[in-house]
């Protein structure tokens, strides 16, 4: 696993994943793989509930337990995710209520030759590979069109959802936000957060941080016991998740239908939009294959 990032580029592509997670329907996971992180986050989260992180606290080695924990990488990425979430919504929000079409069509681009490099960096096994991206092409999809129930705010619920939730952030393809939504869960945590309603975001916060530790050990083996299916399985993911992201839909989030652009210059903007994406993909995964990157 490449550790040659240095920390300010981390950072800067921290506060692309903080943007992509402010998107609905946007994973910040595929950010993550568009920026070459995704492999090294996963194992960073992994190490955490990890025998020789343990090891080192037990013997009070704490710069070997940094080292292990990959320390400086979550520490910089967390901070530009951060960053993002304070300085970008606004924007964001801007962009989503004037251009939301211009805005799915970068996002179209970005997903679509992702999943295109996902499967170029497979070296092995691609037979495997495109076995694992069909079922997960098919999952993605299916969660994209699926309707929401009601469910109720218990604790139970409340950590179930945080569990379930954080464990599809951690998939490219696949917003967390949105899996809220399909839950009924959505509404009842944004007002939480702005009441800091403490029995709400408590048994909330616990799944989440149970989740997320617990599905990124999972990854994380996987990563390295069968990279060829993984990577597979990702790519699919973000094939599948390309309906939530076309640029013309109708309908709110949940219950969206794909309709056709509504004139010739829109979808020529549009267009090129996902073009130039797909060329900034191109250029950073050019840049991701240098030393030091």
């Amino acid at each position: 696993m490449s550790r040659h990032h240095r920390p300010w580029t981390v950072t800067l592509r921290g506060t692309l994943i903080g943007a992509a997670d402010l998107v609905p329907g946007v994973s910040g996971g595929t950010m993550a793989i568009i920026l070459g992180l995704y492999d090294r986050l996963i194992v960073a989260i992994a190490s955490l509930t990890g025998g020789a992180l343990r090891s080192a606290m037990s013997r009070r080695a704490w710069r070997e337990a940094w080292n292990v924990m990959d320390g400086t990488f979550l520490v910089a990425l967390g901070l530009g995710i951060g960053v993002a979430i304070v300085t970008l919504a606004s924007i964001l929000d801007v962009l989503l209520t004037r251009y939301p079409a211009y805005l799915y069509a970068v996002f179209f681009g970005l997903i679509a030759v992702s999943s295109v490099v996902v499967m170029g960096r497979i070296t092995s096994r691609r037979t495997v590979a495109f076995l694992f991206a069909i079922p997960a092409a098919i999952v993605a999809y299916l969660i994209a069109v699926a309707a929401p129930v009601e469910t109720p705010g218990t604790a139970p619920w409340l950590f179930g959802s945080g569990f379930v939730a954080v464990s599809a952030l951690l998939l490219p393809g696949v917003s967390g936000a949105f899996i809220l939504l399909l839950l009924g869960q959505y509404a009842r945590v944004v007002e939480a957060v702005s009441t800091l309603d403490v029995a709400i975001l408590a048994p909330f916060a616990v799944g989440m941080v149970a989740g997320g530790l617990i599905f990124a050990r999972i990854l994380g083996r996987l990563l390295v016991k069968a990279p060829a299916a993984t990577h597979g399985a990702l790519a699919g993911f973000l094939v599948g998740s390309l309906r939530k992201v076309w640029p013309w839909q109708t309908g709110d989030a949940a219950s969206a239908a794909m309709v056709l652009p509504g004139s010739a210059s829109e979808a020529l903007l549009a267009g090129g939009l996902a073009v130039t994406a797909i060329a900034a993909v191109i250029l950073l995964e050019r840049l991701a294959r240098r030393p030091h990157g």
